[in-house]
């Protein structure tokens, strides 16, 4: 082939530039994509004074975290001291440990305090924030339909004897897992404590099958408590779809302006999400 022919091209050394190198227009452009995340928050809370609202909101978070914090360090801070907890357990008779198993008073000392340390506050902010959002749904309902209250008002008190009726089994089931918990830890400590012996007569085996089958009465309450937890959520969103389903009722049935339209609206996308506060504010009540 004659390379003659490539020599009289005319040179183009832009040609060959690549295409894809990013220049500073496409840096900016980047730069301002990142920032518009935060663009639709902005724009809610520009409606309705949202932004004293967010800063209310805000404050009074802040001044949870900071009372928990405080309530932490007081409860660390009277371990600390005489005639509490530490003292009272270095100063116990023989007697106390003679008939109270290890793995109770490890329990007491590490997961409980955590519980009343950390759970406690925790699920106590979220269930009466839940429980006002359930209430205010109601509450919403029954402004736009009065009507609605002749089913509103029994269903609120069927709740209560639902979370009622299970809080007792819930309650028995926490009792039983924690005393289960402590065989566990007891049974596991004693073994520990036994290894020489145990293998010195060869009964790993027999030791370790016990171990598996405490492990496995520990397991048992958690899948009631959670067939439990089951059978009360199906209730719970019984109620709330019967609630839903009589509001609906009502607001086709009678005649309200043009100018509710957004009201009703508004009432109708509270309905779905009902059934989730509800259930989570008497899931929480029952500690």
């Amino acid at each position: 082939m004659d390379l003659r022919i490539f020599n009289n091209l005319p040179e183009s050394p832009q040609t060959w530039e690549p295409t894809n190198r990013p220049t500073r227009q496409n840096n900016n452009k980047r730069k301002r994509q990142n920032k518009n995340w935060i663009k639709p928050y902005k724009q809610y809370l520009r409606h309705s004074n949202g932004f004293l609202y967010f800063s209310l909101a805000v404050v009074a978070h802040s001044l949870f975290v900071v009372g928990q914090m405080a309530q932490g360090y007081i409860l660390a801070v009277d371990l600390q001291n005489p005639d509490k907890l530490l003292d009272s357990l270095f100063r116990a008779p023989m007697s106390f440990y003679d008939s109270t198993p290890l793995g109770r008073i490890l329990s007491r000392v590490s997961s409980d305090l955590s519980i009343v340390d950390i759970e406690v506050a925790f699920k106590t902010t979220l269930g009466v924030g839940q429980t006002i959002n359930a209430y205010s749904g109601f509450l919403i309902l029954a402004v736009l339909a009065w009507h609605v209250l002749l089913v509103i008002v029994p269903i609120i008190y069927l709740c209560l004897l639902l979370q009622n009726y299970y809080y007792a089994s819930a309650k028995e089931l926490m009792r039983i897992a924690g005393t289960t918990k402590s065989t566990v830890a007891s049974y596991l400590a004693e073994s520990i404590s036994g290894v020489m012996t145990i293998r010195a007569f060869g009964q790993e085996n027999r030791f370790f099958q016990k171990h598996l089958d405490l492990v496995d009465a520990n397991a048992r309450p958690d899948f009631h408590n959670f067939s439990a937890n089951e059978w009360l959520i199906q209730r719970l969103e019984l109620l709330c779809t019967i609630v839903l389903c009589s509001s609906a009722l009502a607001m086709t049935l009678l005649s309200f302006p043009a100018s509710s339209s957004g009201i009703i609206g508004m009432a109708m996308s509270y309905g779905p999400s009902l059934n989730v506060f509800l259930v989570s504010s008497v899931q929480l009540q029952c500690l």
